[in-house]
């Protein structure tokens, strides 16, 4: 494969709040770019490790796509239909690859993604509107930090039983101690020194899995 160094960055992972010099990378004598967010396949990727970049995105995104639905709403379009563009025409921008970003949000940061469905339902709901809880119940829409809960869970699932990416969660306590007890079909849990990585994906799988 060969690398275009115009088209390649370099992204420094670094946890400290003063940002040292790095000594620059090169290919073909080109110094490459560095940059402190890298979007890959669709994900914004910071150097600490945060998700703020990406979940602004993903915010910023689904916003611009509530317009849609403000102008069918002004053109009388039935509820049902409404609910039905939101699904599939602006939810899924906060769902996209949620079991490697979900894990790792904030309180602050999931509440913002949410904002998107309060918007929605408010616009959907129109004067009916009354509260976020009793509208969702009322159009038959689980809150998206529920839904992209149980999306990790059901993406660990399809791991456990995956003969290509088995390997990205741990053993069963019964393979590795070869005895047969209540937990033994337990993932072994993994050591997790710092919240980071105790709040990254695997980790946090191992944990819905063994629940």
């Amino acid at each position: 494969m060969v690398l275009h160094p115009r088209k390649c960055k370099v992204l420094h992972v670094q946890f400290s709040r003063t940002m040292y010099p790095h000594s620059p990378l090169k290919i073909n004598d080109i110094v490459l770019e560095q940059v402190h967010v890298m979007r890959i396949l669709g994900l914004h990727l910071q150097s600490d490790l945060k998700w703020d970049s990406h979940v602004n995105f993903v915010y910023n995104k689904a916003s611009q796509r509530l317009f849609l639905l403000r102008r069918l709403k002004h053109f009388h379009i039935a509820m049902d239909d409404l609910v039905t563009v939101y699904i599939y025409y602006i939810r899924p921008i906060t769902e996209y690859a949620a079991p490697v970003w979900h894990p790792g949000l904030t309180t602050l940061l999931s509440n913002k993604i949410e904002r998107i469905q309060r918007r929605a339902v408010r616009i959907i709901m129109g004067h009916d509107y009354t509260c976020y809880s009793e509208a969702c119940a009322h159009l038959g829409l689980p809150s998206l930090q529920s839904r992209r809960s149980n999306l990790t869970l059901n993406f660990a699932k399809s791991l456990l039983v995956s003969e290509q990416y088995r390997h990205l969660l741990p053993a069963t306590r019964l393979d590795i101690t070869g005895r047969q007890t209540h937990s033994s079909s337990n993932l072994d849990i993994l050591k997790c020194r710092t919240e980071r990585y105790r709040t990254s994906a695997v980790p946090h799988m191992v944990r819905l899995l063994n629940a």
